[in-house]
């Protein structure tokens, strides 16, 4: 119950909590389904997102996606706005709670105490900080917890490839590596401190890809897969060119010898 009366600054710099009356567990399936739709929302894909929250009970089994995802797409550019680092939580979960009354929507219990929870812990840092900015301080942390976490680490497969039809195996997703890199550049703000967070970030992706070979395997190999989805596109795309080229060219012959 992390209300200002429960949290301790101590003299050492860490942040104490007190009275665990409200406690909610979260299991490890609904905190990687969770991740996925963060990335999700990031990549802007809000079809997939909302699937995601219906896997965790936020959405009506049953339900058309579609309208759902249609409105959370406008309420997340209405909460991030024009700066990614003016992220609000509290507009967030506001306009999501008004959506409960238009469309199948509820918040599970356990999820409840959560948001509660990030509320809380949102409006304590603005009023000692007006100008705190909630993914500024999560986004880092998010992005530590995939590259060094063995139980997230795995996660990179889900995030960076991605079906497409002229292949077989997924291939390297590079529009999402990039919406994730804007993400990071966008919350890291200017000057010499955000340079120096994104060359962590940077510093931990190496360092995953050297503890796990088959992982670092897998993606280059998804990017060779890219190249080759992208050369029988074009080949395809060029080959159908031709081939109507060749029907109009036909036609107009054909008229001509009418005439």
């Amino acid at each position: 119950d992390p209300h200002p009366g429960n949290v301790f600054a101590l003299r050492d710099g860490r942040i104490a909590y007190v009275d665990f009356g409200s406690v909610a567990e979260i299991s490890q399936t609904n905190k990687e389904a969770i991740l996925d739709a963060v990335v999700e929302a990031m990549d802007q894909n809000f079809v997939q997102m909302a699937k995601y929250m219906s896997k965790l009970g936020f959405i009506a089994e049953g339900s058309d996606v579609r309208p759902i995802a249609n409105a959370i797409e406008a309420m997340w550019e209405d909460a991030v706005g024009r700066d990614m680092q003016d992220f609000n939580f509290r507009t967030v979960t506001t306009q999501f709670s008004q959506l409960a009354y238009r469309y199948p929507i509820r918040v599970p219990e356990r999820f409840a105490l959560v948001i509660r929870t990030l509320l809380t812990q949102e409006g304590i840092c603005l009023s000692l900080d007006p100008d705190f900015k909630l993914l500024a301080v999560a986004y880092p942390y998010v992005a530590q917890r995939l590259l060094r976490d063995p139980l997230y680490c795995d996660r990179l497969r889900q995030v960076l490839l991605k079906p497409v039809p002229e292949v077989r195996k997924p291939v390297f997703d590079f529009r999402r590596l990039f919406s994730l890199i804007f993400v990071a550049a966008a919350v890291a703000g200017s000057g010499p401190r955000a340079l120096l967070e994104i060359g962590r970030t940077f510093a931990d992706g190496v360092a995953l890809c050297w503890r796990r070979p088959s992982l670092a395997l897998e993606l280059a190999q998804g990017v060779v897969r890219w190249a080759r989805a992208k050369a029988l596109f074009a080949s395809n795309l060029a080959v159908g060119g031709l081939g109507r080229l060749w029907r109009f060219a036909s036609g107009v012959r054909n008229a001509k010898a009418k005439t």
